[in-house]
């Protein structure tokens, strides 16, 4: 299960667009993630 700290991080950053290269791959990492849990 993507525990809500990611998911709330996960927000976090889309909001406030606080991208950087890390950022970027952490959120495709949530990304896929959040996407398997959906689909499961």
């Amino acid at each position: 299960m993507v525990d809500k700290l990611k998911i709330e991080l996960y927000e976090y950053i889309q909001l406030y667009g606080l991208v950087d290269e890390r950022t970027v791959v952490k959120s495709q990492e949530l990304d896929l993630e959040i996407n398997k849990e959906m689909i499961s």
